[in-house]
Order: C-alpha cells, then structure tokens, then sequence
C-alpha cells in the first residue's frame, strides 16, 4: 500500500501552484492527463510511491522557482499538442 502522504503533498502543491492563474494556463486535468502519461500508468492510483515522491520534488521546486514552473507547463501544452517525447 501507498504511503498517501506523498500522494496527498502533490495534491495540495498542485493546488497552490493554481496552474491556471497566469499565462500560459494549464488545468489541473490537462497537469494530471500529462502526469499519467509521464509515468505510464493508466491511473494516478497506479504510481508507485516511489513515482508520488518523485513527482513531490518537482512540485516543491516548482513551488520555490517560477522558470520551474513555466518549463513544466510548457512541457503539459507541449504534451497535449502532441509535440513532446517525455524526458523528465
């Protein structure tokens, strides 16, 4: 079973990162239809906690620098424009 506390961390740094407010604007369920792919599960609930705690360090980088932030949206437009091979 899980730890949930990774899966939960990513959750509420999605949340605060509120991907939506500024250009370029990404949803939460285009942020998550990429993150499914990246890790090549059908679904969230089938990343290893070992994927939640990698996906947690992204996010709290992502939370402490904007250009983090902007090269991991950029990469989920990317992605559901069909333009990206997924690298990390």
């Amino acid at each position: 079973m899980i730890n949930n506390t990774h899966m939960r961390a990513c959750f509420a740094i999605v949340s605060k990162l509120a991907l939506d407010s500024h250009e370029p604007k990404i949803t939460d369920d285009m942020f998550w239809q990429y993150i499914k792919h990246f890790y090549n599960v059908d679904s969230r609930r089938n990343m290893t906690e070992q994927q939640w705690i990698q996906l947690r360090g992204r996010l709290n980088a992502a939370q402490y620098n904007e250009k983090v932030v902007d090269k991991l949206k950029l990469k989920v437009l990317e992605y559901h424009k069909g333009d990206i091979h997924i690298e990390g």
